[in-house]
């Protein structure tokens, strides 16, 4: 029995890690596509503005979107009061059991 168990194995050499020494290559550019009828003035756009806001579609899509956030706060509204009366309803329903079981209103001489 031999003792190189150890000696004739061949471990591959470690690689640590290093920076590039080569200059990262610039990617390629391209030149800017410029429209020349696409020069609009501040006038121009506020008038676009305004007509996408007096669309009928426009004017439907915000009005079925405030319809929405009304009936969202209503029901949250209609949640919280009806938790508010629940609590209140135990608390009843809690003082009178303690009165029920400790004797309620009964006069002390008749027990």
């Amino acid at each position: 029995m031999g003792s190189d168990f150890g000696k004739s194995v061949k471990r591959p050499r470690l690689e640590y890690l290093q920076l590039s020494l080569q200059k990262p290559k610039p990617l390629p550019t391209f030149e800017p596509l410029i429209e020349d009828d696409f020069s609009l003035n501040d006038q121009e756009r506020k008038l676009k503005k305004r007509e996408k806001m007096n669309d009928p579609k426009e004017i439907k899509r915000k009005t079925k979107a405030a319809e929405k956030d009304a009936v969202r706060e209503l029901k949250k509204d209609t949640a919280a009061i009806m938790n508010e009366k629940r609590n209140q309803a135990f608390q009843k329903s809690s003082i009178s059991r303690k009165k029920i079981f400790s004797g309620g209103n009964m006069p002390k001489d008749e027990v």
